[in-house]
């Protein structure tokens, strides 16, 4: 009893093994002897934990049964193991195998030679660290018995470790379309020479400081819509990528030559109406001219129609699309024919320019994947069924180009 730490607010009946033929040696044995209790005093009892240390089994029962009262036979009876020794080891499972300190404290010091990172793509600072987003639990786990060889340590165990000794620690999901300018920053701001390192430290933070303006921009613009007064129509355009056609999986596709099919979204931010503009390359090109294209065909078919004098578009900065004087002489168009008053284009900072078009553009490809596309009709089906409760808008370019 002098290594059993006894739980506060706990009551306990002590299971003297030398009175019984059968010593109790497991919860089995408990079991069987609580149902010859139940037999004798026609009273339900249900353990709810059994603490095994040495030869000596303590039963903690559920309160009810000190009280004389009756519980349900239908309940599952619950049994529980749990011993803690004082200090270093731990009890856990049927299996009650001893872990001593020396086995957590070796688990933390491999866990601690693997080097992480934390992220910088904004100004809040983080707590969290990320591990190289090629490992998992499994990969660290091999190397740790590869390490020592001999080790008694459980992949469960070590799990568990990781899971409580490093509650911040993750593994990096593979990032796509990074920031270069905030990755060269932040390898500069690690250089050992002070100087580069403060001058870096200083323009990532100013480059931060433009992606939260632009943020917040756009959430204001999104806001105002709402306003009984206002009056802005706000849009996001956006070319999605390419889809090559025919969708096949076997190797010879790769050295074939496929057809490019295009999809240009509009998401109207007022009404969360996503217009799409399908075409492939036997039509027209993907350049400025045809993207100004779309978003006038649109709005001549009444796709985009709104009572606003004022629009606003956000984009990229991709200059070859959206960035270009085709687009420019289009706004010169729609203002000179009334069709808006004043027209604003605005622009994301490139590698934080995930923007409303793009989210519309992730639920048709993630219907893609389990679609087949062999032709352009496969394409527009596919976009027209990727969200049920409010359908995306489809417009033909073809006939258009042509």
């Amino acid at each position: 009893m002098e290594n059993f730490i006894v739980p506060e607010g706990y009551e306990y009946i002590y299971i003297n093994q030398s009175s019984f033929r059968t010593k109790l040696q497991s919860k089995e044995d408990v079991e069987n002897w609580v149902h010859d209790l139940e037999e004798k005093t026609k009273v339900t009892y249900r353990i709810t934990k059994t603490f095994l240390v040495g030869s000596k089994i303590f039963a903690k029962m559920d309160e009810r049964a000190f009280k004389g009262e009756n519980i349900p036979k239908n309940r599952k009876r619950k049994v529980e193991s749990e011993a803690r020794v004082s200090g270093n080891e731990y009890v856990t499972g049927k299996s009650m195998k001893n872990k001593p300190a020396t086995d957590r404290q070796m688990v933390r010091d491999h866990i601690n030679t693997f080097p992480r990172d934390e992220s910088h793509y904004n100004r809040t600072k983080s707590e969290k660290e990320y591990l190289s987003s090629d490992l998992n639990m499994n990969r660290l786990f091999k190397a740790y018995k590869i390490k020592h060889p001999g080790t008694t340590v459980t992949y469960k165990f070590y799990r568990s470790v990781f899971l409580k000794d490093f509650p911040k620690l993750y593994f990096r999901k593979p990032r796509v379309d990074t920031c270069k300018t905030c990755d060269s920053l932040f390898l500069k701001s690690k250089s050992k020479d002070v100087i580069v390192s403060k001058q870096a430290k200083t323009h990532l933070e100013l480059h931060q400081r433009q992606v939260e303006n632009v943020l917040k921009a756009i959430k204001q613009d999104a806001g105002n819509r709402t306003l009984p007064e206002s009056d802005t129509c706000t849009v996001t355009i956006d070319l999605q990528k390419v889809f090559a056609l025919p969708k096949l999986t076997h190797t010879s596709m790769y050295y074939s030559r496929q057809l490019s099919c295009y999809n240009f979204g509009i998401h109207v931010t007022d009404t969360a109406d996503g217009i799409m503009c399908v075409w492939h390359e036997g039509q027209s090109g993907r350049g400025g001219n045809q993207m100004a294209s779309c978003l006038l065909q649109a709005l001549n078919t009444g796709l985009l129609a709104t009572y606003k004098r004022k629009l606003c578009v956000w984009s990229d900065n991709c200059a070859g699309q959206l960035k270009n004087r085709m687009l420019l002489f289009l706004y010169i168009f729609l203002v000179a024919t009334g069709k808006f008053d004043t027209i604003d284009h605005k622009f994301l900072i490139s590698g934080h320019s995930f923007s409303a078009s793009d989210r519309d553009f992730v639920i048709i490809e993630k219907r893609a994947r389990v679609s087949k596309l062999n032709n352009v009709e496969d394409v527009k089906k596919c976009i027209f069924t990727a969200r049920p409760k409010h359908p995306f808008k489809l417009l033909d370019m073809g006939d258009f180009f042509l």
